[in-house]
C-alpha cells in the first residue's frame, strides 16, 4: 500500500490545526481495508440480550425492526417523498459482486451492486437502468441463468464480506420473463438465505439450482425454487461450480474441496489430493469451459493479507499441483478475505485472471503473472464476453468495467448511470442543491444541480462531510480512522 504523505487526526484538528486542501488536489491515500476492531462493550452487551439459544440474533427479528423502522420513516416524510430529485452521480460506481451476460442477447447484461440492486443494460453496458427500486432488498450478491430455460434468471441476497461487516439480504428471488420482473422464493425466506455467496443452475437439469451460503452450507433445490433442501449442512461455502456431467464442486472455508456426482446429500466427497486442507478462510475456484478438466483453485492466506496459493488439475480434481504463487509477483493480491475473484478464458486453459485489490493475469496456467492496468481497486467478479473472449467485464469497488486481453493495458469505464455508489452522509450548500458527500470505495465526491455528474475530490473511504452555512466556501472532508480535513474554497 502506498504510504501517505501526511495524516491528521481529529485530535489536532480539536487542537486548532488543519490541513488545507482543493477539489483537485492529487492526495488520494490508499488505505488498508481490515476488518476492523472487535465489538465495543456496549454493543456486545446489547447483543448478548437479543441472542436466542444459538447465540446469534434471528435476522427475521431484525428484518422486521428494520421494516418498522422504514414504515416510520415514510410516514414522517409523508407527501415530501414526492418531490424527491435525485442528484447522482451518473458517473460513479459503486462495489459490485453480480454480472450476467444475457444468453438471450449478449449486447443485454446485468449487475448487481451489494447495497443499490439490479441493474439491466440492453446494449453493452454503454447505459444502465434500475430493474426495481422498490425491491425489499437491494444487497445482490450472484446472478444466474437457466441454461436450458434462459428466460429464467435466479439472483441471491446478502453480501458476505464487507468491509467491516456483511449487508444483510433475505433470500432468493426469481424471474421468468428474462430479468423484467422478479418474484422472491419462499422457500428462501429463512434466515439461512440471508448470507450467500454463490447461486448455480445445474449444466444437466433445468429444474435443479444450487445456492452457497455463509452460514448454513450448500442447497439444492430440484423443483426450480420450490423447494431447497440442504445437502452440505454446517460449514461455510464460498465457491461453487457446476459441470457437464452432473457433477458440483463446493469450497468450504478452512477445509478445502468436496466433489459430489450430482449434487445430492451424502455424496460429497474430499477432493484435496495435494490441497491445503486448514490455515485459510476463503476458497476461490475456476474451469475452462471447452476444457473442463482444468481446474484452478486459489486460496485466502492465514490472516487474510495476501493468497496463500494457486493450484491445477488437469485430471478433473483427481491431483493437484501448485503453479508459482501469484503474491510473489508484486501485482497487488492482497486482503482475499474482502476481494478475490479468479476466471480462466472459456477456449483457452492457460488464460486466466485473478484479482484482488489489483488484477492480474496469466497466459501459461499461472506459471508467470502480469498487471492489468487497474480500473479501481478492490476486484470481486471476473466474467468473459461469450461474444468475444478477448474480453471480459470486470466488477469491483468502483463498479464496472470492460477488459481486452489482446490490449492488456486498456479498459472501458461502463459505470454511465449505473448508479449505485453508497453514501454514507452528504451535505449541502446553503444556496443551491450543491452537495458533498462521502461514500464507501469512493471517497469524497461533490455534484452540483446542474448535472448528475460528480467529482472526485478527496481519496480513501469517504466519511462525513460539512459545509460552513454562513461561510459556504469553508468545507470539511474526513475518511476512515477519524481523520479530517479543511478547504477554504469549497
Amino acid at each position: 500500500m502506498k504510504k501517505l504523505v501526511f495524516i491528521l487526526g481529529i485530535v489536532f484538528i480539536l487542537a486548532g490545526t488543519a490541513i488545507w486542501f482543493t477539489p483537485t488536489s492529487p492526495f488520494k491515500p490508499n488505505l488498508k481495508k481490515d476488518r476492523g476492531p472487535g465489538n465495543p462493550g456496549w454493543y456486545r452487551q446489547w447483543t448478548e440480550m437479543k441472542m436466542d439459544e444459538t447465540g446469534k440474533i434471528p435476522y427475521d427479528r431484525i428484518r422486521a425492526l428494520f421494516q418498522l423502522t422504514k414504515m416510520k420513516r415514510l410516514e414522517k416524510a409523508g407527501s415530501n417523498l414526492t418531490n424527491l430529485q435525485e442528484l447522482g452521480p451518473s458517473n460513479v460506481g459503486g462495489r459490485t459482486r453480480a454480472f450476467l451476460v444475457d444468453k438471450n442477447n449478449y449486447n443485454r447484461l446485468f449487475a448487481g451492486g451489494v447495497s443499490g440492486g439490479l441493474w439491466v443494460s440492453s446494449n453493452g453496458g454503454a447505459l444502465w437502468t434500475p430493474v426495481d427500486d422498490q425491491a425489499s432488498n437491494l444487497s445482490i450478491s450472484f446472478i444466474t441463468q437457466n441454461p436450458f430455460t434462459p428466460q429464467v434468471i435466479y439472483f441471491s441476497t446478502g453480501e458476505c464480506a464487507g468491509n467491516s461487516a456483511g449487508i444483510p439480504g433475505d433470500g432468493v428471488y426469481k424471474s421468468m420473463d428474462n430479468g423484467v420482473t422478479f418474484m422472491k422464493l419462499p422457500s428462501s425466506d429463512t434466515p439461512e438465505f440471508d448470507y450467500t455467496w454463490r447461486i448455480a443452475c445445474s449444466l444437466t437439469d433445468t429444474h435443479t439450482v444450487f445456492v452457497a451460503t455463509r452460514d448454513a452450507g450448500l442447497f439444492r433445490s430440484t423443483n426450480a425454487g420450490n423447494s431447497f433442501e440442504n445437502v452440505l449442512p454446517n460449514v461455510e461455502v464460498t465457491d461453487l461450480e457446476v459441470f457437464r456431467d452432473g457433477s458440483v464442486i463446493a469450497a468450504v472455508s478452512g477445509q478445502g474441496l468436496f466433489r459430489s456426482n450430482d449434487g445430492s446429500f451424502g455424496t460429497f466427497t474430499s477432493i484435496n489430493n495435494g490441497l491445503p486442507t486448514s490455515g485459510f478462510y476463503r476458497v476461490e475456484m475456476a474451469y475452462c469451459d471447452s476444457v473442463p478438466d482444468v481446474m484452478y483453485v486459489t486460496y485466502e492466506s492465514p490472516g487474510g493479507d495476501d493468497i496463500l496459493g494457486l493450484y491445477k488439475t488437469t485430471d478433473g480434481g483427481v491431483s493437484w499441483t501448485a503453479t508459482s504463487n501469484p503474491s510473489n509477483f508484486n501485482i497487488g493480491f492482497y486482503f482475499p478475505w474482502y476481494c478475490l475473484t479468479l476466471a480462466v478464458k472459456p477456449s483457452d486453459p492457460n488464460f486466466l485472471v485473478i484479482a484482488s485489490v489489483s488484477i492480474g493475469y496469466s497466459t501459461n496456467g499461472g506459471t508467470g503473472w502480469t498487471e492489468h492496468q487497474n480500473s479501481h481497486a478492490d476486484y470481486h467478479i471476473v466474467v468473459f464476453n461469450p461474444a468475444n473472449q478477448n474480453q471480459f467485464y470486470v466488477g469491483n469497488d468502483g463498479g464496472l468495467y470492460k477488459y481486452y486481453d489482446t490490449h492488456l493495458i486498456a479498459y472501458v469505464n461502463l459505470n454511465n448511470h449505473y448508479n449505485v455508489t453508497q453514501f454514507y452522509t452528504g451535505t449541502f450548500f446553503p444556496q443551491d442543491l450543491r452537495c458533498w458527500g462521502g461514500t464507501q470505495d469512493n471517497g469524497t465526491q461533490s455534484g452540483s444541480d446542474a448535472s448528475m455528474t460528480f467529482n472526485h475530490i478527496f481519496g480513501g473511504d469517504g466519511a462525513f462531510t460539512a459545509i460552513n452555512q454562513q461561510s459556504p466556501y469553508i468545507g470539511y472532508a474526513s475518511w476512515q480512522n477519524g481523520h479530517i480535513l479543511r478547504t477554504n474554497d469549497a
